[in-house]
C-alpha cells in the first residue's frame, strides 16, 4: 500500500503524453518555494492497494495514447519506494509507461530496485550550489547529484526539472554549473 495524498487524472505535465499522477504524501525537502506545502509532512492521508492503483490506471488508459501512462511524484515518491516496487511491477506487466518525480535524495537497494521498473525519471534538481541548496530545501544537494550520476550509470532515461524562482535559483553561475554538470549524461533527454 502507498500512503497518497491526491491523485491527478488527465496530467499533461508529469512525464510525456496524458498521464495519471500520484502524489505520495510525505517529503524530506522543506523547499521555500514548494508547490505542495500540504505534501510535506509524514502523516497517514490515504492508502491505496496495488489493486487500486491498477485499477486507476486502466480505467485512464484509453486517454493514454502511445506515449501517456502512469507518474508518480509528491511530495517525495522515493521515501516509499519499497512500496511501489510491487505496483510498478504490476503497472509494467500490464504494459503502461511508469515514470518517477523525485528529489534523488534517496539511494536505496529498494530505491535501485524500483528503477528496474521505471521507464523516465523527472529528476528536480533545485540548486547546484551545495549551500544555497541547503538554504532552499534544509538539505545539501549531495545525495541528489550521486543519484543524478547512478541514474547515468544504469543509462535510465531522465528529465531534469529546475524550477527559476528569482533571488533563489536564478544566477547565472549556477545555471552553467548544472549545464556543465548534465554535459556529456547521454541518458538526460531534456531539461525542463
Amino acid at each position: 500500500m502507498i500512503n497518497i495524498h491526491s491523485v491527478e487524472s488527465l496530467g499533461t505535465f508529469d512525464g510525456p503524453g496524458i498521464r495519471l499522477v500520484f502524489f505520495l504524501q510525505g517529503c524530506n525537502f522543506k523547499c521555500l518555494y514548494c508547490s505542495n506545502p500540504d505534501m510535506i509532512e509524514k502523516k497517514k492521508v490515504r492508502a491505496l492497494t496495488s489493486e487500486e492503483v491498477l485499477q486507476m490506471a486502466r480505467n485512464q488508459r484509453p486517454f493514454f495514447g502511445s506515449k501517456g501512462g502512469v507518474t508518480v511524484s509528491g511530495g517525495e515518491p522515493l521515501l516509499q519506494a519499497r512500496e511501489l516496487i510491487p505496483i510498478f511491477k504490476k503497472l509494467k506487466a500490464e504494459g503502461y509507461h511508469v515514470c518517477v518525480d523525485t528529489n534523488g535524495a534517496y539511494i536505496s537497494e529498494a530505491v535501485k530496485e524500483l528503477m528496474i521498473y521505471t521507464d523516465l525519471v523527472l529528476l528536480d534538481i533545485k540548486q547546484m550550489d551545495p549551500d544555497e541548496h541547503q538554504r532552499i530545501t534544509g538539505i545539501k544537494n549531495r545525495n541528489t547529484l550521486q543519484f543524478a550520476k547512478y541514474l547515468q550509470e544504469i543509462e535510465k532515461p531522465t528529465w531534469i526539472r529546475y524550477v527559476l524562482v528569482p533571488g533563489y535559483t536564478d544566477q547565472d553561475i549556477h545555471l552553467h554549473q548544472l549545464g556543465d554538470f548534465v554535459q556529456g549524461m547521454h541518458n538526460v533527454e531534456k531539461i525542463d
